[in-house]
């Protein structure tokens, strides 16, 4: 899941190695994501990593030049 949302974060690279920055921020979101407690009910509407690397992909239409 990690992966696939660095793929949505930098789509035009392969998949780079454990150094990588943005993956280092990646998983730390993850870890803090899974160590949250639940949120209150009807509370906020907080978007998680986790909800990002579910999401489906949406395709912004191209621009005419």
């Amino acid at each position: 899941m990690i992966d696939r949302l660095i793929h949505r974060l930098r789509p035009e690279r392969t998949p780079v190695p454990e150094t990588d920055p943005i993956r280092r921020f990646v998983e730390t979101l993850a870890r803090l994501e899974e160590s949250r407690p639940p949120p209150v009910r009807g509370g906020g509407g907080r978007i998680s990593a986790l909800d990002l690397a579910r999401a489906p992909v949406v395709r912004l239409p191209r621009r005419r030049p």
